[in-house]
């Protein structure tokens, strides 16, 4: 390899730091059973040579190697963590995901889950996958996933090797490994490390992020600060290839990980560059996929540096990359040289890449949501729309994965994930990017057609031919199935439900007109090949499998036969909107499609021969009331929602508990809804960075946590907070439903920013006592003048001076002059 070096070091004025000791430990995540003997929650093995690759069976340490919390930390992040902002730890805690949304990496490690060991100095580019025969979530080595067609491959998100991830404060002065408290700083989307030398007057401040403006670059800083009147003697240092699996994507890449990397000269000085290209592509005749990256080399003794008294200096590590999957792919052989440009570019004038970057994420929060009285809270909504922002962006042509851009689990695919839960909070406050996930499937409807004729799940023999669109349960770059034998076509009324809403709350003809319609009626198509029709004239769907994946071959899912319905009227409804006539037949089969009910215990059982004592994974028939809102008795509504708490797997998964909680509000019982609503992230969402697991059972590391960044339960969590407390629902065609707004449990208030409808943004706190309305100071001027409906009937103009409602009190938000009956 060259020699490496680093950027030139920029030295700035002198600003007099007030050094403080935070007192400040975050307690270990308690188990809800014993924890096993000797072992703890692991972070020491940054600290502690001896701790690295200790971990047992279950991925926890030896008590020496324990987490032990934040020491020393800056003054100036006081303020930061005061607001819930930025999230302190020990030094390496596990868990930090940083990510733009384009390439996304565990800093400094990512948590132990069921997929294996833990692993470090990895990052994911989106669209870029590993295609292979046999694979696992860390490559292409293991797990047949079922047969498929000739020539087809399963993917995988490729574990690129990052060693700009990696780069830390290796001395101080000669003192190892000073650093004493690292951090999520979720307002700046940033990786932080303490690093105090021992006179406690001087440190470094270290800043890893994916940058937001400029996608193609991956920074780590460091800002050295010398208050003291002697120099101070950094060394940096990155992790390198070695014998700990930790550290295996910095190796040469083997046969198991489906990509080839070679090194490429480059005639910048100190920067290494290498282009890595997938061995086989999702389909035959597709491009392979490949990344071409630079990055700055740090030497083999570490690199060195001196900070004169009363000074400070920065020091940046850059790597950027480019690849042939991106919306302005360029050609393999190019890759490297855009990069190179791009490195050469950032290094020119390195200390406005933080700040560029920052702005860029101001300007994406300003929606959002703000919890005030309860810090706890506003930590996990905080790291909670954090995941969601850095998992995904506008300007892709890719959708979303249930653990975003730093998968461990489910192969970075696409799933339900997406649509159902990580999708609605884009729709709120970011619809750009929601739009954006939908082009995902509008670009695969193609695929999705071809799909719809591939045989079915439980079925004996050949099954009955169908048509219209049916898209794959695990998703990546073709649309073609990744998981054969998946029987969970709810996924297709999930879709369509995704598409109807966004039609509902953005109005837009055009995209309804040029793809929108094109995927509701393509579905709705599918479900009426799918129908079969009984002596009675009544129609079922069979051999099926609800969410709830405890119970598959079913007849008559409760909840899947309920998305199906919603999707065959919308395709109906929305024909005329979207330039067509209206299909009878939909709307036949919709109204004859069963759904099972119980008149003599008033609920609707899961499936045909369901029984009230079978657990349940997570929320399934629930669904029908949140989000689906399909019409039923509020006693109907209240034996379902009885009926499906008390038989939750108390091991299942994350986003049950919040959509109870929507329920639960919806029917009037608050103490419920706000036992659900705890319940919903206490036992999901883990201090100290509040990353959200999959499961509820173990202690944070163990295999009964499933997916250890479970993007998709922030997503389940954070429609608990604006659909369940801030009583937002788009339930019909340019339609604002606003239930009952209230402050979160254990809460003063809370405040909704700049939510998107019909082109305006509003402005929706909810605190004791009432709640209040306005337009959003940066809401367009173009936008139609909206109106605010009463339940007595009577309207007021919305505009940037606030209506004042009192609680319990709910109204609907249209064009003004609309009538509409509530």
């Amino acid at each position: 390899r060259r020699r490496p070096h680093c950027i030139p070091r920029h030295t700035m004025s002198h600003c007099p730091v007030t050094l403080a000791l935070l007192a400040h430990f975050v307690a270990l995540v308690t188990s809800h059973g014993p924890d096993p003997p000797g072992y703890v929650k692991c972070c020491g093995w940054m600290q502690h040579r001896d701790c690295e690759g200790q971990e047992s069976d279950n991925w926890l340490c030896p008590a020496a190697c324990a987490c032990k919390g934040p020491g020393w930390m800056p003054a100036e992040w006081s303020a930061d963590v005061a607001r819930g902002s930025l999230l302190p730890a020990s030094p390496d805690e596990p868990a930090g995901t940083i990510g733009n949304g384009y390439v996304g990496a565990w800093i400094p490690r990512a948590s132990p889950g069921t997929s294996g060991p833990p692993v470090a100095g990895v990052e994911h580019v989106k669209g870029v996958y590993a295609s292979c025969d046999h694979v696992s979530s860390t490559g292409c080595q293991a797990n047949v996933l079922g047969d498929r067609p000739t020539g087809q491959k399963f993917t995988v998100l490729a574990p690129l090797a990052s060693w700009t991830a990696t780069v830390h404060v290796a001395a101080l002065n000669g003192l190892p490994m000073p650093a004493t408290a690292s951090a999520m700083d979720l307002r700046r989307a940033a990786y932080r490390v303490a690093s105090p030398a021992v006179d406690g007057k001087s440190y470094c401040d270290q800043r890893t992020y994916a940058h937001r403006s400029r996608q193609h670059l991956l920074v780590t800083e460091f800002l050295c600060v010398n208050n003291g009147r002697s120099p101070v003697e950094v060394l940096l240092d990155e992790k390198r290839c070695n014998s700990s699996w930790i550290y295996r994507s910095l190796c040469p890449p083997t046969g198991a990980s489906g990509f080839a990397r070679t090194d490429v000269a480059t005639e910048l000085p100190n920067v290494s560059c290498s282009l890595s290209v997938m061995k086989n592509s999702e389909l035959p005749g597709m491009a392979l996929p490949a990344v071409g990256e630079c990055h700055t080399q740090v030497p083999n003794e570490g690199f060195k540096a001196t900070v004169a008294p009363g000074a400070q200096e920065l020091f940046s590590f850059i790597s950027a990359r480019f690849s042939n999957m991106d919306a302005d792919a360029v050609a393999t052989s190019d890759l490297v040289h855009r990069a190179e440009q791009e490195w050469k570019s950032a290094a020119l004038t390195p200390e406005h890449l933080f700040p560029q970057h920052i702005q860029a994420m101001d300007e994406l929060s300003i929606p959002g949501i703000e919890v005030v009285g309860n810090d706890e809270l506003a930590r996990a909504v905080n790291a909670s729309m954090y995941a969601l922002l850095v998992s995904y962006r506008a300007d892709s042509p890719y959708s979303g994965a249930p653990e975003g851009l730093v998968s461990t689990r489910y192969y970075g695919d696409v799933l339900w994930d997406v649509e159902t839960w990580q999708w609605p909070t884009w729709l709120v406050f970011w619809p750009d990017m929601a739009r954006a996930a939908l082009q995902y499937r509008v670009r695969l409807a193609r695929q999705a057609a071809r799909n719809a004729h591939l045989p079915l799940p439980y079925y004996p023999s050949a099954a009955p031919p169908h048509d219209g669109l049916r898209f794959p349960w695990m998703s990546a770059l073709a649309g073609v199935v990744q998981n054969p034998g998946s029987p969970e076509d709810h996924l297709q009324g999930d879709i369509a439900m995704a598409f109807r809403q966004y039609w509902y709350a953005m109005g837009d003809v055009k995209w309804l007109r040029e793809g929108g319609f094109q995927i509701i009626e393509g579905i709705a198509r599918f479900y009426a090949s799918r129908a079969v029709r009984d002596a009675c004239g009544a129609f079922h769907i069979e051999r099926s499998m609800g969410p709830d994946e405890y119970h598959g071959n079913v007849t008559d899912s409760a909840y899947g036969n309920a998305v199906a319905r919603a999707t065959l009227m919308a395709a109906y409804d929305l024909a005329d909107a979207a330039g067509g006539e209206p299909n009878e037949t939909f709307k036949i089969i919709a109204h004859g499609l069963v759904i099972p009910y119980d008149a003599t215990m008033d609920y609707h059982p899961e499936f045909d021969g369901y029984n009230k004592s079978m657990i349940i994974k997570q929320a399934d028939t629930t669904l029908m009331s949140y989000p689906l809102a399909v019409p039923m008795n509020d006693s109907t509504r209240r034996n379902d929602l009885e009926t499906y708490s008390a038989v939750f797997d108390p091991a299942g998964v994350a986003m049950t508990w919040p959509i109870h909680s929507v329920v639960a509000r919806d029917i009037g019982n608050e103490s419920l809804a706000s036992k659900f609503f705890r319940d919903g992230y206490n036992l999901y969402s883990r201090p100290p960075f509040y990353t959200w697991h999959e499961g509820s059972m173990g202690v944070d590391g163990s295999s009964g946590n499933g997916a250890p960044n479970l993007v998709t339960g922030a997503g389940g969590f954070l429609q608990s907070v604006w659909a369940g407390y801030g009583g937002i629902r788009f339930e019909q065609e340019q339609v604002l439903t606003l239930r009952r707004p209230s402050p979160l449990p254990d809460s003063k208030a809370l405040r909704l920013r700049s939510v998107h409808f019909l082109g305006a943004k509003l402005d929706i706190s909810a605190e004791v006592g009432l709640w209040t309305i306005s337009l959003s100071k940066d809401s367009s001027a173009s936008a139609p003048t909206l109106q605010l409906k009463t339940l007595d009937g009577q309207r007021h103009l919305i505009t940037e001076a606030a209506l004042q409602l009192p609680s319990g009190t709910s109204a609907l938000v249209t064009q003004a002059d609309t009538q509409i009956h509530i």
